[in-house]
């Protein structure tokens, strides 16, 4: 609905804005793709594994990107193509701005934490704090600068903070997200198997985003958007085939019934038949559970075997 009402208003108002701010262009337009996709790809995500915040987090960026353009249009609307025609348009500007951000730290999660919902491991820790640090600082400025800019709402807020302590704003969200991005080859490196099979195409699509981003953050153009917008939905379609059709997310409960049910000491085999392996551990359980349990992981570790 709100993505409705966002084309409705973008096209309304595609001769009423001057060029350089409409939003009917193909910049903006895949803005609100990106947004369309990534929230159907959180929700489905989220509703068929809800206890991984994988789901979550995409869904939640994916909302946010679909406000802060709602927000925009809005404002365009309220402000320059019909003026007082519609109330709250600095409102509506004020709040593009934080939730225009807000989507790069769910990037940065969601690379930290897929595809299991958890760090790679302790030492990762650090690195979460860090990253949701630097994220706040990011979007704290950013509230800062879109009130300093009530004023004049469509007036960047990085000019707000130029020159000044705070000019290299948009600098320390790439770097961050950079960081985050290594979580993915830490995890590759030790991954095998399916693991290491879904992780190669998920490495790729987030190593090409990486690639993308820098002349996003540096140059902003229509060109570079429309090219890191491509590169979000190649993410987001690679997590979608690893959580759903590969039920990656599950391989933290195979290796665990693996280990717990193999021999001591036993070198973990190589994951050929996931599927079988999946089915035999969600088998419902009959009466006398205990022993059909027993059962059904045997027949788990024969299909790994």
């Amino acid at each position: 609905m709100l993505l409705g009402a966002t084309v409705v208003l973008a096209y309304l108002d595609r001769s009423a804005i001057p060029a350089s701010m409409t939003t009917w262009n193909p910049a903006e337009l895949s803005q609100m793709l990106v947004g369309f996709t990534t929230s159907v790809v959180g929700f489905v995500i989220a509703s068929r594994r809800p206890g991984n915040p994988i789901g979550w987090i995409v869904l939640a960026g994916g909302a946010l990107l679909g406000v802060a353009i709602f927000c925009h249009t809005y404002a365009l609307r309220a402000l320059v193509a019909a003026p007082g025609s519609l109330p709250g348009g600095h409102l509506a500007m004020w709040l593009y701005w934080p939730t225009g951000l807000l989507p790069y730290p769910c990037l940065g999660f969601a690379l930290l934490l897929f595809p299991d919902g958890k760090l790679p491991g302790p030492r990762w820790r650090p690195v979460a704090w860090f990253a949701g640090a630097i994220f706040t600082w990011v979007t704290v400025t950013a509230i800062v600068g879109a009130t300093l800019v009530w004023s004049h709402p469509f007036v960047s807020v990085y000019r707000v903070y130029t020159p000044g302590p705070f000019a290299s704003l948009r600098f320390p969200l790439p770097a961050t997200l950079a960081l985050c991005a290594v979580a993915v080859v830490a995890r590759f490196i030790r991954s095998s198997g399916t693991e290491r099979l879904q992780l190669t195409w998920f490495s790729i699509a987030a190593g090409v985003l990486g690639v993308a981003l820098v002349p996003r953050f540096v140059t902003n153009s229509a060109t570079s958007t429309v090219i890191t917008d491509v590169a979000v939905i190649c993410l987001e379609a690679t997590i979608a085939i690893a959580v759903l059709k590969y039920r990656l997310y599950d391989i933290d409960l195979v290796i665990s019934r693996a280990v717990l049910y193999g021999s001591p000491g036993q070198a973990l085999p190589d994951i050929r038949r996931p599927e079988e392996v999946l089915r035999a551990l969600r088998e419902p359980g009959r009466p006398g559970g205990a022993v059909h349990s027993r059962r059904r992981h045997t027949r788990a570790l024969a299909a790994i075997r």
